[in-house]
């Protein structure tokens, strides 16, 4: 078969209007201006009561849809939490996430970050991979999926690659908070507690 040329322009068009896109330079972007401003003034020590914050707490206020993650770990309940119970899960997350974070990161005079790639799952969802460089210690790899959601980005889960390993924090705490929940007929405190959220 012979292609004319209009043909051909027709066809490649086409491609690159049906081809899913493997990166996405906006989320990049957005996600290397919030780590810089992060780390521009240095890190601060992971927060001990809630009343206190660092810029990692900061960070993760921000930016991490702290309330799209409590009602995925919530899964099938999140509609039978009461307001009080889910605002106090929110904070225990909140501080959660920021711990983890922290603890991985502090303990570097000198922390630098570094976006690598994306990869978009959909037009409005992506994935971001990074790499924090710590003085003294290894490299830190760490995957954020962020959204996109009324012209905003929003990170809703975060995943640190260790050992080849893959842990998302709203996925491993889902399983673990439902198992809970049923068993403490809704306890939300309980949740908190056994998890070591609080």
């Amino acid at each position: 078969m012979n292609w004319t040329l209009p043909q051909i322009v027709a066809c490649a068009a086409s491609l690159l209007v049906s081809a899913p896109a493997f990166a996405d330079k906006a989320c990049e972007a957005f996600l290397e201006s919030t780590l810089e401003d992060s780390f521009e003034e240095g890190l601060s020590p992971p927060p001990s009561t809630p009343s206190e914050s660092s810029n990692i707490t900061r960070l993760i206020d921000n930016h991490v849809d702290i309330n799209a993650i409590a009602k995925f770990t919530f899964g099938k309940y999140h509609k039978q939490v009461t307001q009080r119970d889910f605002r106090a899960y929110e904070r225990a997350l909140l501080q959660h996430f920021s711990k983890v974070v922290s603890e991985n990161l502090t303990g570097s005079h000198d922390v630098s970050a570094e976006v690598l790639s994306s990869f978009d799952r959909s037009n409005r969802d992506c994935i971001v991979e990074s790499v924090i460089h710590r003085e003294g210690r290894e490299d830190l790899d760490i995957l954020w999926r962020i959204i996109r959601r009324d012209d905003e980005h929003h990170i809703v889960d975060i995943a640190l690659k260790d050992r080849g390993n893959q842990i998302w924090l709203s996925i491993e705490l889902r399983a673990q908070v439902m198992a809970v929940y049923e068993r403490s007929n809704g306890n939300v405190g309980a949740i908190i507690q056994e998890l070591g959220l609080s």
